[in-house]
């Protein structure tokens, strides 16, 4: 979608599909399918933890690597207050809030609250993360509980 300025119904529909991106990741990352949760980013993505303490994983394979490797072993998201900004009919970026819950070993549960900075990119295979950036907006140790299965 290059040249002229897409039309109404044209950028809906990027719309619907840059959210359903966000929507996927969310639940692949909870599902624990680090394979699926990576091939939502452009083979030159970038996942940046860096401002939350983690590590910055550059590339598809490194970022399937770091969602394998979680150190909890399950998580629930709630997202929400999703922004996303056009800069051309192939580029756009966005701001998202997460809450999630941290299934850790023994039960200990903690509760984050976190910022998503999103560059999205149009590719072949549709819209990619380009770039998605967490920065911590604040964690609380919960008490401990048995997750349902």
């Amino acid at each position: 979608m290059t040249g002229a300025a897409a039309s109404p119904s044209a950028r809906s529909a990027d719309l619907d599909e840059i959210r359903a991106l966000s929507a996927h990741y969310v639940r692949h990352i909870d599902d624990g399918d680090a394979d699926a949760a990576a091939d939502l980013f452009a083979t030159d993505g970038v996942w940046d933890g860096s401002a939350a303490g983690l590590p910055i994983r550059n590339g598809r394979d490194a970022i399937r690597e770091g969602f394998a490797n979680a150190a909890a072993p399950r998580y629930i998201h709630l997202t929400g207050n999703h922004v996303i900004t056009f800069l051309d009919d192939d580029h756009a970026e966005g701001t998202e809030h997460a809450m999630a819950v941290h299934f850790a070993a023994g039960g200990d549960l903690a509760l984050s609250l976190s910022l998503l900075t999103d560059r999205y990119i149009r590719t072949g295979d549709g819209w990619r993360f380009a770039s998605r950036s967490l920065r911590s907006l604040g964690r609380a140790k919960l008490a401990a509980a048995e997750p349902a299965r």
